[in-house]
């Protein structure tokens, strides 16, 4: 089978196509055709070096696939060869023809839910999902303020939002990220640009507090970091519940006295480390949102950027470049 992997740090440039065997499942393990790959910022993380775990080289990015199960390991009564799945690959691998995963990361599909759509399911909605009603307790009639908002995650948990009957505040980068986060549930957006996102936290702080008015968030969904978190933090609702996801602006270096003064929760978690230790608790929360998807009380948009498997590396490339609007994905079997 063709596989894309890097070996060594690098970008979408540095991703190569190789020849790999085709895997056999382990015991509780089923392997997937692959129909489409989704790709996220924690790809780019882990193949450069940047990754909060130390990344095994030669590696095969993606985390999420979706596709058909054509082999079952000893163990498995939850699937059977020509199921049609989203899942979650552990360790990554997903840009490949098939992929082996534990069948506790795979979900059936229901009819009504394409393989294009599902292949960008498993991750960014899975986390959003996770944080919000697992650790945020989100409730309806709260406030949110979603960081990132047009992100994979950040689109994720607008929609999860919406469907609580929650307030979703949108912080964006773009004019075109504003209209992304509104179509996806947004209740108003702040627009501020990559690079103001730099400015010192006090400044950052006022033109939030400016945007909120008498407003103070219930939950900040935080997958951004740098200075934006302390400025979130210090316009949080007292009591409220910072939700930490990721850091793709730097790691914030935040004084521990706001969270005294707020009487705030600030939350993290690894929803990959979730998934690996507790697996079936991961499992179950996976199948309930895909029903809710299924019934239609959250919507799951197609990828925006699709790219056929060929050009792999100019998908990751995009999203290196930060150029993307919505979701990216590739089609890795073209009858997906």
């Amino acid at each position: 089978m063709k596989v894309y992997e890097v070996a060594g740090p690098g970008t979408g440039e540095t991703l190569m196509p190789r020849d790999r065997p085709v895997p056999k499942p382990a015991d509780g393990h089923v392997v997937v055709r692959v129909a489409a790959c989704g790709l996220n910022l924690v790809d780019l993380l882990m193949m450069s070096g940047r990754y909060q775990k130390a990344t095994d080289y030669p590696f095969i990015p993606g985390q999420e696939v979706s596709g058909t199960v054509s082999d079952v390991g000893a163990g498995v009564t939850s699937l059977k060869v020509g199921d049609r799945v989203a899942a979650r690959c552990s360790r990554g691998a997903g840009l490949a023809q098939c992929v082996e995963t534990a069948a506790d990361n795979c979900v059936i599909l229901p009819d009504g839910i394409d393989l294009l759509a599902a292949a960008v399911l498993p991750v960014s909605f899975g986390t959003a999902d996770h944080f919000l009603h697992h650790h945020g307790h989100l409730a309806k009639g709260e406030t949110v303020l979603v960081l990132g908002a047009a992100g994979a995650v950040g689109t994720a948990a607008l929609q999860v939002c919406r469907e609580t009957g929650a307030e979703a505040l949108a912080l964006v980068s773009s004019p075109a990220k504003r209209d992304l986060a509104l179509a996806n549930g947004a209740a108003d957006c702040l627009q501020i640009g990559s690079l103001d996102m730099h400015a010192e936290p006090a400044e950052l702080s006022k033109r939030l507090k400016s945007f909120l008015g008498e407003k103070r968030p219930d939950i900040v969904v935080d997958p951004i970091g740098g200075n934006m978190s302390e400025a979130a933090l210090r316009n949080i609702a007292v009591g409220g519940r910072h939700l930490v996801l990721g850091f793709a602006a730097g790691i914030p270096r935040i004084p521990m006295n706001l969270a005294l003064v707020r009487r705030c929760r600030i939350i993290g978690d690894s929803f990959r480390a979730y998934c690996e230790q507790e697996p079936q608790a991961a499992h179950a929360r996976f199948e309930n949102l895909v029903n809710r998807i299924a019934t239609g009380a959250l919507r799951a948009p197609a990828p925006a950027h699709v790219f056929d498997f060929e050009r792999s590396g100019e998908a990751l490339q995009l999203l290196a470049d930060r150029a993307t609007v919505g979701r990216v994905a590739v089609r890795v079997a073209y009858d997906a």
